[in-house]
C-alpha cells in the first residue's frame, strides 16, 4: 500500500491511502462491473506469473494460488472508498479474499486480487488465463 505524503506547506489533511489491485474478470476495462472502478486510475493492461489458475465459475471467474497460468487483468490504483466497495461486490471474506498477487513488472510493488474461498472448485479450467478471450469478448491477448 501506498500513502500520499501533504506536500501543501504544512496544512493538515488526511493522508489518502492508494492500493494497487488487479482485477481479472467483470471488474476489467469494459466489462459489466467496470464503472465500480471509475474514480480509479487505470495503471495498464499487464499479466500475473505462471503460478495461479483460473476458473470459469459461468457468469464469472475465480483465480486461485498454485498453478503454472499467467493471469491476465487490469492493474489499477484505488482509494479506500473504491477499495471498500470492490470488497463488498467481491464479497470478502465469503467469497474472496484479497491477497498479494505477482505481476510481471510489479515485482517490488504490492498488488491485490481477489482469490476464490474454495480452494475445492469445480469448474472448468480457463487455459489462457484470459477471461475476456475465453469469453469471446476480445480476440487478443497480450
Amino acid at each position: 500500500m501506498t500513502n500520499q505524503i501533504n506536500t501543501n506547506g504544512g496544512n493538515s489533511s488526511p493522508q489518502k491511502n492508494e492500493t494497487n489491485i488487479f482485477v481479472y474478470g467483470s471488474l476489467r476495462e469494459g466489462l459489466p462491473l467496470s464503472p465500480a472502478l471509475s474514480s480509479a486510475t487505470h495503471v495498464a493492461t499487464c499479466k500475473s506469473e505462471s503460478k495461479y489458475t483460473m476458473y470459469d465459475l459461468g457468469a464469472f471467474p475465480c483465480i486461485l494460488k498454485g498453478g503454472e497460468t499467467q493471469i491476465v487483468g487490469d492493474l489499477y490504483i484505488v482509494d479506500d472508498e473504491t477499495l471498500a466497495r470492490l470488497d463488498l461486490i467481491e464479497g470478502v471474506p465469503v467469497l474472496y479474499n484479497r491477497d498479494i498477487i505477482d505481476i510481471y513488472g510489479w515485482e517490488q510493488t504490492d498488488v491485490y486480487a481477489y482469490f476464490f474461498t474454495d480452494e475445492k472448485v469445480q469448474a472448468n479450467t480457463v487455459e489462457n488465463g484470459d477471461w475476456k478471450v475465453h469469453k469471446g469478448l476480445s480476440n487478443v491477448s497480450i
